[in-house]
């Protein structure tokens, strides 16, 4: 049954349960409809307001990755946000990553309330992965003024963590600094 009917009838109902729970105030990857459907329903049995916001990290995380369901931004932003006021520091990064990779460039506010959860969980918990999307955020502009040192800075951060991904962009970053630097030198003009 992998990615047939039954798969989805899983995803979709473990949703259900998600959502359900996350109504008392959605992110694990079920490995078989058995062990969603337990991890949904005592989450929406359960009264402990940590399994609330649990359930509304995981139901976040089914609206974002379209898990039986479709792709819904704003619905898995409502839901990660639910999560974010129950202090879920992966809901916090989910909903930073979310807002500044999959809202229009010109969305200035969300890019502003991105970076607002990303920083908030680098610092709190040294979270390469809000580490790595700070320094993107410096790199376009997106929520934060332009900035390429910080941007690198932000990189160096993660990189510190032995995240692959961030040493791979920092170093896409540090050969787009120096081609800049180069080119400069050619034409007379210093990189800002």
């Amino acid at each position: 049954e992998k990615g047939g009917e039954g798969s989805r009838a899983m995803r979709a109902e473990a949703l259900f349960w998600f959502v359900k729970a996350a109504g008392r105030i959605e992110y694990a990857r079920p490995t078989s409809r058995d062990d969603a459907l337990t991890l949904g329903r005592r989450l929406a049995c359960r009264e402990a307001s940590d399994a609330s916001v649990d359930a509304a990290y995981r139901a976040g995380v089914c609206y974002d990755r379209g898990l039986g369901t479709a792709v819904d931004v704003t619905r898995a932003a409502e839901m990660y946000r639910r999560a974010c006021a129950g202090l879920h520091y992966d809901a916090m990064c989910a909903l930073g990553v979310l807002l500044l990779m999959k809202t229009r460039d010109d969305d200035a506010e969300s890019h502003r309330e991105a970076t607002r959860w990303l920083r908030e969980v680098a610092d709190a918990t040294g979270n390469d992965q809000a580490e790595v999307h700070m320094g993107i955020a410096y790199a376009t502009g997106k929520g934060v003024e332009k900035d390429v040192e910080r941007a690198r800075a932000w990189y160096a951060r993660a990189e510190s963590a032995y995240d692959d991904a961030a040493m791979a962009l920092r170093e896409a970053g540090d050969r787009a600094w120096n081609e800049r630097v180069h080119a400069a030198r050619f034409e007379g003009d210093a990189p800002t």
